[in-house]
This record gives structure tokens, C-alpha cells and sequence, in this order.
């Protein structure tokens, strides 16, 4: 991601994630996440956003989760 301008210049890192549980009796339930790490100024650089797509027995929804760092 470092030879993208704008994200050199920021210092963000593109992350990527999945999880995926499985209980008896149900259909496993499955997420795909990708999202922006290390955003901020400065020092204060605590914040990630992400989206993130649920399935579980084909498409169920979307959306955007953000989180803090200490």
C-alpha cells in the first residue's frame, strides 16, 4: 500500500479479516471485513474503520464498524 500516494503520505494500513462460527444445529454464520488501520494525527493514531459483510445461508447485511485503541 505504499505506493499509493495519498495513503503513504497518511501512514494508514489496509487491513483485512475473516471469522466464522460454527454451532450444531445452525448454519455457520460467516464475516469479511476490510478496513483502514492507524488513522489519525500525529501521535493520536487510534482509530480503524471497517466494513464489514455478514452471511449466514447466503447474503444477510452490511455495514461499517469503527473502533478505538489505548
Amino acid at each position: 500500500m505504499n505506493k499509493i500516494p495519498l495513503l503513504n503520505k497518511l501512514q494508514w494500513n489496509l487491513v483485512g479479516g475473516f471469522h466464522q462460527i460454527n454451532v450444531p444445529n445452525s448454519k455457520p454464520y460467516q464475516e469479511f471485513s476490510v478496513g483502514f488501520d492507524n488513522i489519525g494525527f500525529g501521535k493520536l493514531r487510534f482509530l480503524r474503520i471497517d466494513y464489514v459483510r455478514a452471511y449466514q445461508n447466503g447474503f444477510q447485511g452490511d455495514g461499517i464498524m469503527f473502533g478505538l485503541r489505548f
